[in-house]
């Protein structure tokens, strides 16, 4: 196994957004080494807490925020962070219990404990759930690039009948189509970055339907790309597998594609 490529798949290239910048989202490679809440710190923790009494140590790096979706039983990195951000709450001091999970770069723990202070935790005037729901879908966009890049890579040195797979319609096909879902899914993920920054009324919609089609495009790439290295992307050999099971995990997390869409039917059945 490559252990660059696991490095990586821990914290893929991505876009993520920006209360900072207040431009939407920004091309953030995060380092090779990083192996934590990459998404709960970055894109929740940080902007949310950097104007509390929390926020100049997760500037600095000092502490690790992640955070905690109402209702889900497990806290992602709750293992290596000093604090969690909830909806309207901050925990520290807590205890952690290991839980086991699909994707051995998140690492999942319960949570038992704790002191809770009372304080403002909104990313641009939205929850911390609708912040890592978007994070989350810019971060499976970069995902499914990267696990497209793999296997058109694999796809041009693989010989059948001597021939590179590549040149074959149907595995052309079967990466045309996984592209196309993927590119489909970035204007709504920017779309939905760019609502947050302004404050729009639409922000939450736009953020479910950005979710929904990142995991729709994740789940997709990953059932082609793995299809086009003939199925050996699952095993342990092949380096694709450690960004497949990190694409199931976030696609599942911060509100699968079934909620979401429910989300987005009902904001626009209310209208």
């Amino acid at each position: 196994m490559n252990t660059n490529d696991e490095q990586q798949a821990s914290s893929a290239t991505t876009p993520l957004p920006t209360g900072e910048s207040q431009t939407g989202v920004v091309r953030r490679p995060a380092a090779p080494q990083e192996d934590g809440p990459v998404l709960e710190h970055m894109a929740v923790a940080v902007p949310a807490l950097s104007s509390s009494s929390f926020g100049a140590d997760l500037v600095s790096g000092t502490s690790i925020g992640t955070t905690w979706v109402d209702g889900s039983p497990y806290v992602a990195h709750a293992g290596v962070a000093n604090l969690i951000v909830g909806d309207g709450r901050v925990i520290t001091g807590f205890a952690t219990n290991d839980a086991h999970g699909m994707d051995g770069g998140r690492r999942l723990a319960t949570v038992s404990g704790g002191d809770i202070t009372s304080i403002r935790t909104s990313v641009l005037g939205v929850s911390p759930f609708d912040a890592m729901a978007l994070a989350s879908a810019a971060y499976l966009i970069g995902l499914s690039e990267r696990m497209i890049e793999m296997a058109a890579e694999y796809a041009r040195v693989r010989e059948q009948f001597g021939k590179p797979i590549g040149s074959f319609q149907a595995v052309k096909h079967l990466m045309s189509d996984a592209l196309l879902k993927v590119e489909f899914a970035k204007a709504p993920t920017y779309r939905a970055a760019f609502s947050a920054s302004i404050g729009a009324d639409t922000t939450v919609r736009d953020i479910s339907m950005a979710k929904a089609l990142a995991s729709e495009a994740a789940y997709r790439t990953s059932r082609s790309t793995m299809q086009v290295h003939g199925g050996i992307g699952y095993t342990w050999e092949a380096d694709l597998q450690l960004w497949m099971k990190k694409a199931w995990a976030i696609m599942r997390a911060n509100g699968d594609a079934t909620f979401h869409r429910r989300r987005v039917s009902a904001s626009v059945l209310a209208q």
